[in-house]
């Protein structure tokens, strides 16, 4: 199965690659295959689809977050 990760960071997409996922295949987030490259960042949630999400989805998963985290999400 092949599937398109692709990653937002404040609204703008960061990253996009197209991966073969299987129960065996291990993703890495915040990092390229190199280790020295990481982005140095904690993540507290990661919430993934398995298809392109609506404007309007974008917003509740924002609202979500700041409730969740007792955070101001824009």
């Amino acid at each position: 199965n092949k599937a398109d990760l692709i990653g937002y960071f404040d609204g703008v997409q960061a990253f996009k690659q197209t991966a073969t996922v299987g129960v065996t295949q291990i993703q890495t987030i915040g990092a390229s295959d190199s280790p020295s490259n990481s982005a140095g960042s904690d993540f507290m949630e990661v919430i993934v689809y398995n298809r392109q999400i609506s404007f309007l989805e974008i917003r509740a998963i924002h609202k979500y977050l700041g409730k969740r985290y007792n955070i101001v999400v824009p």
